[in-house]
């Protein structure tokens, strides 16, 4: 398919902003490249040619073609920042670039919305957060076992530059394993089909998983006091109902019931709650779902409950990221989104793959 111009400024726009973050080129070297010269030049001169060191230091600000090494610390810094922070402590030079780049993203949201994409407006808004793209690097792990295979990656990639899946040729419009959704109408119905209700579970088990190699780790480092961090369990409700919660973590002093989550903005029924218009619909509607469940136990005390609901883009719902933000702050959770955000982007695929009826979801959950 030919390179539009959407897919150019998807390029270059940083993954923050639903884009994929690639470096800007002028002819065949990028910013990063100069810059990583210019500190190895000033390291063997500090070293061995001292005296020529005040030249090095008067060097001018290094530009190539349109770019220079402002917008390269730029990126950086709008990838590794906590977004509530970026705009409070970002200098001018940097704000400057952060505009460019709000800019670029709002000219692709209210282009979707003009052609009526709004399935792909829901996913481009749910992935301009932090750590969605990350999977982009992913390296199957520390022992390369988890790798993508080329399908895979096709599809997942697909999902990001905001290309629908295309459809097996062989079949009509409607959907190879329901024979009741339109991909016409719902092109992205694979991630949300009743009939991958086993693949939507093995999703969410590695989102869960990843969360408990998260607090394992925590937990390890010494950082909390007697922390604990168990398995799935059920509790009795007055009801007479036995609910499920995905993970308990008795620290901090008080206990914490986790239930995950994993939930598709680009949904036909979050997509008439407005999730191509807000961000966070799909993820704080499930939230607020589990609780209203949790609260109709009405006997759980010394229990707080926490629906870790998350989108498959990989954005961190409200609930999820205020637990986060709570008890979890000052650790570095890069690994964990990293690992998460592999595991929704390869089962994402997968079930595209399987929806498209060009493989068989194994009857059990494969490692991701």
């Amino acid at each position: 398919m030919p390179v539009t111009p959407l897919l150019r400024c998807l390029r270059a726009l940083p993954q923050r902003f639903s884009g994929l973050g690639l470096p800007r080129h002028q002819g065949g070297i990028s910013e990063k490249v100069c810059l990583d010269a210019r500190e190895t030049t000033a390291t063997f001169v500090g070293k061995w040619l001292p005296d020529l060191r005040s030249g090095i230091d008067s060097l001018p600000e290094v530009e190539v073609g349109r770019m220079d090494q402002s917008f390269y610390r730029a990126e950086i810094v709008l990838e590794d920042g906590e977004e509530e922070e970026l705009e409070r402590r970002l200098p001018q030079y940097m704000l400057q670039h952060l505009a460019t780049h709000k800019r670029d993203w709002l000219e692709i949201y209210q282009s979707l919305l003009r052609e009526r994409r709004h399935h792909h407006a829901a996913w481009f808004m749910s992935s301009a957060y932090k750590g969605t793209g990350s999977w982009l690097l992913w390296r199957g792990g520390t022992d390369g076992r988890f790798r993508y295979v080329p399908s895979e990656f096709v599809e997942a990639l697909r999902l990001r530059l905001l290309i629908d899946p295309v459809r097996n040729p062989r079949h009509g419009p409607l959907c190879t394993l329901c024979d009741a959704a339109n991909l016409e109408e719902a092109p992205l119905h694979p991630l949300d089909c009743n009939a991958l209700r086993p693949a939507r579970r093995w999703r969410h088990d590695r989102v869960r998983d990843a969360l408990i190699a998260l607090f394992k780790t925590y937990f390890e480092d010494d950082l909390l006091v007697n922390g604990t961090v168990t398995g799935e369990r059920w509790y009795d409700g007055e009801d007479g109902v036995r609910r499920k919660v995905d993970i308990v973590v008795h620290a901090w002093g008080s206990t914490y019931a986790l239930d995950v989550a994993v939930v598709d903005p680009s949904a036909p029924t979050y997509i008439r709650m407005g999730s191509a218009a807000r961000p966070d619909v799909a993820a704080r509607h499930r939230g607020e779902q589990k609780i209203a469940y949790w609260r109709e136990m009405q006997g759980v005390r010394g229990v707080n409950f926490v629906p870790f609901v998350v989108e498959a883009t990989g954005r961190l719902g409200p609930h999820a990221y205020r637990f986060f933000h709570d008890n979890m702050e000052d650790v570095d959770k890069a690994t964990f989104y990293q690992r998460m955000n592999a595991a929704l982007a390869r089962w994402n695929a997968r079930m595209v793959l399987t929806c498209k009826g060009e493989i068989e979801v194994p009857r059990e959950a494969q490692g991701a």
